[in-house]
């Protein structure tokens, strides 16, 4: 089954980083659009210097993705919300969800990852970055 989008959740932290980089491969390989959705709280968004700061953030980071995968298409989507609510709302059965979760927590665990995986209408792929003492980075796939 092919999934016409990747949609990887960002929030400038290693582990979404780690997560975007993972996203792209996907979306590559899948030949597939690659959503951007960065989140931000509501009192960032409230603020126009914080709120334009992650937008710079955001489309900064999709940019060199896509000069990374040439071909890859990447859109950028910032929102203001919770997380999880907004990754699920954004997400289709179709879609492969790609997000980053925190090592000291494990890979199901933390509450944004436990509110997507009980609410994603798709398939959900967990990633993390080394940690700060440099164990080993881990993808979980999930399916729902």
């Amino acid at each position: 089954m092919s999934h016409p989008r990747v949609i990887v959740g960002l929030d400038g932290s290693r582990n979404s980083l780690a997560a975007l980089r993972r996203a792209a491969k996907e979306a590559s390989a899948r030949e597939a659009v690659l959503d951007v959705l960065y989140v931000i709280d509501e009192a960032v968004a409230a603020d126009p210097r914080s709120s334009r700061a992650a937008r710079t953030l955001a489309a900064n980071l999709a940019d060199g993705t896509a000069r990374e995968f040439p071909g890859l298409k990447v859109e950028t989507v910032v929102v203001a919300g919770s997380a999880a609510m907004e990754l699920c709302r954004h997400a289709t059965p179709t879609d492969l969800l790609v997000m980053g979760a925190r090592q000291e927590d494990g890979p199901l665990r933390g509450a944004t990852v436990t509110s997507v995986l009980r609410m994603a209408p798709c398939r959900v792929l967990l990633c993390s970055d080394f940690d700060d003492n440099h164990r080993l980075a881990w993808t979980v796939a999930v399916r729902l």
